[in-house]
């Protein structure tokens, strides 16, 4: 098997990353079986990232009302009145809200979108996971050979020893 960014060949067809460039292989044989990725590479793109997405921005939300909540104390104090403290704890039950509705109502399951998109490319409607083959030519090929009579040949290892001892 050949890794499909840089084109190494791999050993052993249980390498899980490619030792050049670091690609994950684990969905290769399945890439180039039927043009389908992999259902955790998908899964793990698609509505966890957005969960997660919306969920931190419930968290975000609440450390917002956190931030409120000293400026607007400041003008409870002010006014004498509790009046002013309801925006921080407005804010922070919306927080809230928005966090635990993300977390139970949340888009988790994105399989359905996979399996229409594996649907599409059986019918061949959709482009193949992986690129066209193409041809790129090695930089050097056609270059002048070297040639070896221009090397320096090394000394041998006689005629060094003979003039060790010459010196002596």
């Amino acid at each position: 098997m050949f890794c499909p960014r840089c084109g190494q060949q791999q050993v052993s067809g249980e390498v899980r990353f490619c030792p050049r460039c670091g690609l994950s292989l684990a969905s290769v044989p399945a890439l180039l079986a039927g043009f389908e990725a992999a259902p955790s590479q998908v899964a793990s793109r698609g509505g966890r990232w957005k969960k997660r997405k919306q969920t931190r921005r419930g968290a975000k939300l609440m450390f917002f009302s956190a931030v409120l909540f000293p400026i607007f104390f400041g003008f409870a104090i002010a006014a004498d009145s509790p009046g002013p403290l309801i925006v921080p704890v407005t804010v922070f039950f919306a927080g809230l809200a928005w966090t635990l509705y993300s977390l139970l109502f949340g888009e988790d399951d994105v399989h359905e979108s996979a399996e229409r998109g594996r649907k599409d490319l059986r019918e061949g409607r959709g482009a193949p996971s992986l690129p066209p083959a193409t041809f790129v030519p090695a930089a050097g090929f056609g270059a002048r050979p070297a040639h070896t009579a221009d090397m320096a040949q090394p000394p041998s290892v006689t005629e060094q020893t003979t003039k060790l001892l010459d010196q002596e």
